[in-house]
């Protein structure tokens, strides 16, 4: 008889100790919300690393095309320059 009361006390102590039903539902909203944000913060990282990489590209495009435009007017200023007209 005295074993089946401690057992029912430990029992009861635990019961009273764990927590209660919407304590865990609680719990659980929250590590949802949390895993939600997590993913959200590593969706937004590689959208951000997927535009620099694309700006860093088209920014470099732009830049060989210039130097490209550069290069023709420096082709023209190593033509010898036009001989003086004649004079009759």
């Amino acid at each position: 008889m005295l074993r089946a009361l401690r057992e029912l006390s430990h029992r009861l102590r635990i019961a009273l100790r764990a927590p209660r039903i919407e304590c865990a539902e609680v719990f659980q909203m929250q590590r949802a919300h949390r895993e939600r944000e997590h993913l959200a913060a590593e969706y937004a990282r590689g959208y951000i690393n997927g535009w620099r990489e694309c700006f860093h590209t088209c920014l470099d495009a732009v830049e060989e095309e210039i130097e490209r435009v550069d290069e023709a007017w420096d082709v023209g200023a190593m033509l010898p320059a036009p001989k003086p007209p004649r004079k009759n």
